[in-house]
């Protein structure tokens, strides 16, 4: 589910839900005015990652996020799902 707004401001965000009911965020941010976008993969407890990336790589970036984050919903804290 992609989520445009929260909390009265603009935003890309989405959720992630596994088999077994856990959840990961994925959420961008907008470019700087370097032309820097970060990337951000969450499970909602204690694992995050944070990536720097241009406009040019996000979509990559984004595949890369995408992959950690469904690592961590097939193997929640760190225990493989049956």
């Amino acid at each position: 589910m992609l989520y445009t707004e929260y909390k009265g401001e603009e935003v890309r965000s989405f959720l992630l839900v596994g088999q077994h009911g856990s959840k990961a965020q994925l959420w961008i941010d907008p470019p700087s005015p370097t032309g820097e976008v970060g990337v951000h993969a969450w499970d909602y407890r204690r694992r995050r990652e944070d990536y720097v990336t241009n406009v040019g790589a996000l979509e990559s970036c984004l595949d890369q996020a995408l992959e950690v984050a469904e690592g961590w919903l097939r193997r929640p804290g760190g225990r493989l799902n049956p």
